[in-house]
């Protein structure tokens, strides 16, 4: 979950309230949206009969995905998720058409308050939701039992909205496709859909991000907006009460991406700000390409220029155009540049070494957002296989092997899940290509290589401190060890030095090491 301190708006756009639409006709395989047959009125959402005692006594999940990740086709499926924005409220579980949901054969259960769900694949037609406290039977439902009609081609977020502490608490069903189609977004664009949950205020204004437009979002509503790529701040007012600015901590807008920020709580009191599974109908290619040239350094990726040419190097531009679903870790242009020279460039000019590293951050998996998680919002706890055969374990505060180098995910429309890495995995093939390098000496006489390590923060000894190993996990080293905290390590550009922060002088101080933990030197003095 990625919950943020702040406050926003939303603009009304077709918008359903549980109950107060009327039925459409349930769309066929076929009805791919375009932006000449989109339904004129959102998907119905009505209530059910209510729950007999069968369904109330809910205990196990389904076995299995509604749609199995071989037939994923988000062109002639739809895609839906639970956004719980009543951020006071139960730890609920999702209900469709009387089990438990289940998404990457994770169940859909124990979601906290102010948790946005990853999408499920659900053939197009009429499905029955509901939304009860973990644990709980259909006849304590907080939603429902709800019969929605999904589109092919249409991503929806079933958002819980309203505040639990009063009567207002509700479903509503936002259709986020035909919500952009009405703006004119297009999948390259940047996009913004904001949901106004916060009380205390009439509306939300939007403002900045690189765009003239100035978005006012009335409490219950949503919007969706296109923004220019790149990094710029974004301004939130409130309109109401109080007409303070509250920060909004976000200022970069990803190229071919959709974010959807609920604010949420009662302002002045339990204000937050909280985005759900950022999502791109693009694919990985083209995906990768659309950060090229936008100068995006702010919290996000700067290109992939370097890894998209190694890419069509080692000829597997038709596995990663037409494979999937993957979980992929895209090493930025800035990982690569950190290599030592003669180790990137051996690296660039052999193809088949290229294959080896570009396989080593790809695992053959779909892995929709929670399912990291023995419970989705709990801490990321699982290991895979790459396609090299090699472990990617990924653990709490999304490290890789232990090491903090993740950016950050995005989800495509094919069940692929990208999530971007600061420094390359190389793989056993390249040790060969180039000596170790850059090596300096400890002593006149110990070599140090830093080729291939990761440096990163554990608290595994029971105190926070800063390890070095190998690209595969093994050759584990603890540099510091000290009764003070040390965290947040960041290799220099030439791999000769570390710096990192520590508290072992009682306050947080910065620290200069060499790359085999010699030398700590503090290098700020603050009071």
């Amino acid at each position: 979950m990625s919950i943020r301190r702040l406050v926003p708006l939303l603009i009304t756009t077709a918008m359903l309230l549980v109950g107060c639409v009327g039925p459409t006709p349930a769309p066929t395989a076929t009805s791919v949206p375009t932006a000449t047959n989109l339904p004129t009125s959102a998907p119905a959402v009505t209530a059910t009969t209510p729950a007999t005692s069968t369904q109330a006594a809910i205990a196990t999940a389904a076995v299995q995905d509604l749609v199995p990740k071989e037939q994923i086709d988000a062109q002639t499926e739809a895609r839906l998720r639970l956004a719980d924005y009543a951020v006071d409220g139960p730890n609920v579980d999702l209900i469709i058409n009387g089990a438990i949901a289940v998404n990457g054969g994770h169940a859909q259960v124990n979601m906290p308050a102010g948790y946005v769900d990853g999408y499920l694949y659900l053939m197009p037609g009429t499905y029955s939701l509901a939304v009860v406290p973990t644990g709980q039977g259909l006849a304590l439902a907080l939603a429902g039992p709800l019969d929605v009609t999904v589109a092919a081609g249409h991503r929806y977020t079933l958002a819980m909205m309203g505040q639990t502490t009063d009567p207002s608490l509700k479903a509503v069903l936002i259709d986020e496709t035909a919500a952009m189609l009405k703006a004119g977004i297009v999948p390259t664009d940047s996009v913004r859909i904001w949901v106004n949950n916060l009380a205390g205020g009439t509306s939300i204004d939007m403002q900045g991000g690189g765009s003239s437009a100035d978005t006012q979002v009335a409490y219950g509503g949503y919007a969706a907006v296109a923004y220019p790529a790149g990094s710029f701040p974004f301004k939130v007012k409130l309109a109401g009460p109080d007409a303070a600015y509250p920060v909004y901590d976000q200022n970069f807008n990803a190229p071919g991406t959709t974010d959807m920020i609920g604010f949420v709580g009662t302002w002045g009191k339990n204000s937050d700000w909280l985005d759900g599974q950022p999502t791109s109908e693009l694919g990985i290619l083209d995906y990768l390409q659309g950060f090229s040239g936008k100068n995006i350094t702010t919290d996000g990726p700067e290109s992939f220029d370097i890894l998209l040419a190694a890419i069509k190097t080692a000829g597997l531009t038709d596995m990663l155009t037409t494979g999937g679903p993957y979980l992929f870790l895209p090493p930025t242009d800035e990982a690569f540049k950190n290599l030592p020279d003669q180790q990137r460039q051996a690296i660039l000019a052999d193809p088949k070494v290229l294959a080896d590293l570009i396989r080593n951050h790809l695992v053959a998996a779909y892995v929709p957002r929670g399912s990291l998680a023995k419970t989705p919002g709990g801490p990321f706890d699982r290991t895979f296989t790459n396609l090299l055969g090699a472990p990617i374990a990924i653990g709490a505060d999304y490290t890789i092997n232990g090491a903090s180098i993740a950016l950050g995910s995005v989800f495509l429309s094919n069940g692929t899940q990208i999530n971007p890495v600061n420094q390359v995995l190389l793989p056993p093939s390249a040790a060969a290509l180039a000596p170790a390098t850059p090596t300096t000496t400890v002593s006149d006489t110990t070599p140090i290589t830093v080729t291939g390590q990761l440096f990163f923060g554990s608290d595994r000894s029971g105190n926070d401190e800063i390890y070095q190993m190998n690209a595969d996990g093994s050759e584990l080293v603890n540099l510091t060890n000290n009764p003070g905290m040390d965290w947040g390590p960041t290799l220099s550009p030439d791999g000769k030095k570390i710096v990192f922060i520590s508290d072992r002088d009682g306050n947080s101080e910065v620290y200069v090491m060499k790359a085999d933990g010699s030398g700590q030197t503090r290098l700020t003095n603050n009071p």
